[in-house]
């Protein structure tokens, strides 16, 4: 079972590096002359937290075929803005306005001066 989704070109990799690991040597060329071993198949495929891709074989052999995962790139432009969304959800009514007295505004008593005699 393959996870992560790998192309076919990753695919094809994949199974040429899987090949050369069990015959020892980099893979020959195509045609009926190519005789592997029988009944070694691949089981699982995985990433490992660290970029490693892991194969694991039938036969309960595990590869490692390497950091596959480069580094971080820089960030793209800016795409276009979406298309405007669907209205939204009514929200509660506002609490009403605070009341103003109306009339003379009420004056803070000032302080009494001393005077000096």
């Amino acid at each position: 079972m393959l996870q992560h989704g790998f192309n076919g070109a990753a695919v094809v990799a994949l199974c040429v590096a899987v090949y050369a690991a069990l015959a020892g040597g980099p893979p020959g060329p195509a045609g009926a002359s190519i005789v592997g071993r029988q009944g070694v198949g691949i089981e699982d495929v995985v990433m490992h937290g660290g970029g490693h891709l892991i194969v694991m074989l039938t036969d309960g052999r595990r590869i490692d075929l390497g950091r596959v995962i480069g580094e971080r790139g820089e960030p793209g432009a800016l795409g276009p803005p979406g298309p405007r969304g669907s209205q939204g959800l009514q929200g509660p009514p506002a609490p009403a306005p605070a009341r103003v007295a109306h009339g003379k505004k009420k004056q803070k008593p000032r302080p009494k001066m001393c005077r000096a005699s």
